[in-house]
């Protein structure tokens, strides 16, 4: 597994759709650090990756401190045109992090 850097979250959820077409939009936006930020890439560049409905309670009730180091779990999902495709599906906790001492 690999390490990540969890930086926050956005949990969202709001109505969409009029009248009987209308629907709740129930999602968690994570924001993280990893090692590998892509070819071009300097640095670390930030990554997110968004859960919803019932993949995202599975998520944040994984989170047990943020910012924090998480041991990332990968799996194989049906993705566009029901190709393979990597994707995070879960966070084990590490350690935390301060990173309010660098806003001071």
């Amino acid at each position: 597994m690999e390490k990540v850097l969890i930086t926050g979250y956005k949990d969202m959820c709001f109505e969409s759709g009029e009248g009987d077409k209308k629907q709740t939009v129930d999602f968690v936006k994570l924001s993280l650090l990893t090692k590998n930020s892509g070819v071009d890439a300097i640095g670390y560049c930030p990554t997110q990756v968004t859960y919803m409905d019932l993949k995202k309670k599975e998520v944040l009730g994984s989170l047990k401190d943020i910012p924090g180091v998480y041991e990332a779990e990968y799996g194989m999902m049906p993705g566009k045109g029901n190709k393979p495709s990597l994707q995070l599906i879960g966070f084990t906790f590490v350690k935390s992090i301060d990173l309010s001492s660098m806003f001071k």
